[in-house]
């Protein structure tokens, strides 16, 4: 994991992980004098983006485990349906 203080998760708000992030942005524009809002817009948008890509992740991983535990349950459910004293050579 890195350890750049943008790219790396906290527990930071919003407001931080923008202003941490606009800071990065005007300091790779060669520390400029004017428009901050430019870095503080273009942070926004990356931090939305970000937020809106992991979301999608933990949405897809949520259904995939889902459906897995859906088919376990139906599998288990069959599974029931088999008495336990049941002897498969034809005789009880």
């Amino acid at each position: 994991m890195s350890n750049d203080p943008v790219t790396q998760r906290t527990q930071n708000s919003p407001h931080e992980e923008i202003a941490a992030r606009a800071y990065q942005l005007w300091e790779e524009r060669g520390r400029p004098i004017g428009s901050p809002e430019d870095d503080w817009s273009r942070a926004e948008k990356e931090i939305s983006a970000q937020e809106a890509a992991q979301e999608q992740w933990v949405q897809a991983r949520n259904e995939g485990v889902w459906a897995r535990e859906k088919r376990t349950r139906a599998q288990h459910e069959s599974d029931a349906e088999i008495p336990a004293f049941a002897n498969f050579s034809g005789s009880l």
